[in-house]
């Protein structure tokens, strides 16, 4: 598990050290200073680049002040730059320049003794240690000035490297100044920052190396009562903490999956999700679906066992779901259902037989199954229902959740932990909320139980697996199936919807890596479960 800190949390853990632990400002500065240069040595081992700095007159261009001095005393080619104006000068910047001054290493007044650039910008590194995590709003002057100059070299082929944040980044939500530095490489500090993952924050950062100063996160980091406010995610590694299946299991035992998908012409969906619940290890998957469908899922997916019913009479299939809700072990509706009368019938008889049978187990609502809930009272009522027998798991893509919450897409681009955490806790569900970056979120009645993710009793989980080729039609179908089939094994509906999350965005980019973003399909994420899933098993050395 890996945090991911909002500025004001990074600057809690830093106090904390500070103060608690005893370990100098200073000190911390100079180990900062210290793992940047180490990441330029690897740039540039024969020390032939030029390098510019530019700092600010914060903590950060402190930094920058400290990386100066150790480059300098490499003997390598250093010019550094401080801004001449904007704000007062902080007390560890002073300190930075009153050493620099002492050893007689120049720091050059910015803009205003700005020199001419330099010969062979191919051959330069730009380090930004302006502003950091510090940046809200717009880029104000002297800043503008240095950003400019920043991105004309990089323009040219300067390599540009940003000390913890690149400058015009809003740390806590990935937003971006229009002019803001867009780096080659980002160091940050012992833990990742939220707009390092977030977009279009990501996209500024380039590739981030987090480097450990040994700051020290306060207790509460752990805790559940300042749980709520921390964000974590998971590497593909982490997938090894999903329970093994037993040797002496069988197809009973492995999980057995009842998904209510596909309608005339939509066939593909209910075969994607059925397909992906079957590769993530679900030893049954029953398909209950329009008789249209028979053959080609049949065709399809001769895996999967099909219950059909007259395309112009889904009633008379009631019967039928109540027995098989009490056979399965988790529950999908939604993809390929569609919205109208017909649709919603199926989804009303489905929930009442999962409500009504052994459990509680989870139910996956996906796709058509949440836009019937966005429309339909008594359907969301039935979420909220004390006396409901399942735990519910909601994915909805972003226009999906802004018809489910009556909100605009903007305003949820801007502010989606605060919307998402709030949805989750207002239909007591489990809320994956799907776009360029995908939110798992618990709801309150959850928070004492999210620790068994290992969590410590956070409950916002933000993956950072996957890439833009998974914005391919019937992804989403693939998600769905993942969390379904994981959910007898993982035990809760939490651990199912994190680690289906996380095992379809690892499969995603074993995908693209074998088929190019451009190229790959749904088809492609579902063939890749396993082989994600044998990677992981190998590791573990089972």
């Amino acid at each position: 598990m890996e945090y991911l800190l909002t500025a004001s949390q990074n600057a809690e853990a830093d106090r904390y050290t500070q103060d608690k632990i005893g370990i100098p400002q200073l000190v911390l500065m100079e180990r900062a200073a210290l793992s940047v240069r180490e990441e330029i040595v690897k740039l540039d081992p024969s020390g032939t680049f030029s390098i510019l700095i530019y700092c600010g007159r914060g903590n950060n261009g402190a930094d920058g002040l400290a990386l100066g001095r150790l480059l300098a005393e490499d003997g390598r080619s250093v010019q550094i730059y401080l801004l001449s104006e904007g704000g007062q000068i902080s007390a560890a910047a002073a300190k930075q320049l009153s050493i620099l001054q002492a050893l007689h290493i120049p720091v050059l007044s910015f803009p205003s003794e700005e020199k001419e650039m330099p010969e062979n910008p191919a051959r330069t590194i730009i380090v930004d240690a302006l502003i950091g995590i510090g940046f809200h709003g717009k880029i104000k002057a002297p800043a503008a000035e240095a950003v400019s100059s920043i991105r004309k070299l990089s323009g040219k082929g300067a390599f540009v490297l940003a000390v913890d944040m690149p400058t015009g980044v809003n740390t806590d939500t990935g937003g971006a100044d229009e002019n803001a530095v867009r780096a080659d490489l980002t160091v940050t500090f012992q833990y990742r920052k939220r707009g390092q993952v977030l977009y279009p924050g990501a996209s500024y950062c380039g590739k981030t190396v987090i480097k450990s100063i040994g700051i020290v996160p306060p207790p509460e980091f752990s805790g559940k009562e300042k749980g709520d406010n921390l964000v974590f995610t998971m590497k593909k590694e982490d997938l090894s903490g999903l329970p093994p299946r037993p040797a002496d299991g069988n197809k009973g035992t492995f999980g057995k999956v009842l998904l209510l998908a596909g309608s005339r012409g939509m066939a593909g969906a209910s075969i994607l999700a059925a397909a992906a619940a079957l590769h993530t290890g679900a030893g049954m998957v029953r398909v209950i679906t329009p008789e249209s469908n028979r053959q080609i899922l049949q065709a399809r997916l001769p895996e999967a066992m099909v219950s059909c019913y007259p395309d112009d009479d889904p009633a008379s299939i009631s019967r039928d779901i109540e027995m098989y809700a009490d056979w399965a072990d988790s529950f999908a509706a939604g993809p390929g259902l569609g919205t109208g009368p017909a649709a919603r019938t199926m989804l009303w008889t489905f929930m009442k037989a999962v409500s009504a049978g052994r459990g509680p187990r989870v139910l996956v609502l996906d796709a058509d199954a949440v836009r019937l809930v966005a429309k339909d009272n008594e359907l969301a009522e039935m979420l909220v229902d004390e006396k409901r027998n399942f735990i519910p798991v909601l994915t909805p893509h972003i226009g999906e959740f802004a018809a489910l919450t009556g909100t605009d897409i903007p305003e949820i681009k801007k502010d989606p932990i605060r919307l998402g955490q709030g949805a989750a806790d207002r239909f007591h569900s489990v809320l994956v909320l799907k776009d360029a970056r995908t939110f798992v979120f618990a709801p309150e009645e959850l928070k004492e139980t999210s620790g068994e993710c290992g969590t410590g009793g956070q409950r916002i989980f933000l993956n950072s697996l996957g890439n833009d080729g998974m914005a391919t039609a019937g992804s989403g179908d693939v998600l769905t199936g993942i969390i379904s089939g994981l959910a007898p094994r993982a035990g809760t509906a939490l651990k199912a919807a994190v680690y289906g999350v996380l095992l379809h965005g690892a499969s995603g980019d074993l995908a693209a890596g074998e088929c190019g973003r451009e190229g790959m399909t749904a088809v492609d994420i579902v063939h890749a479960v396993g082989p994600v899933l044998l990677s992981t098993h190998r590791k573990m050395g089972l």
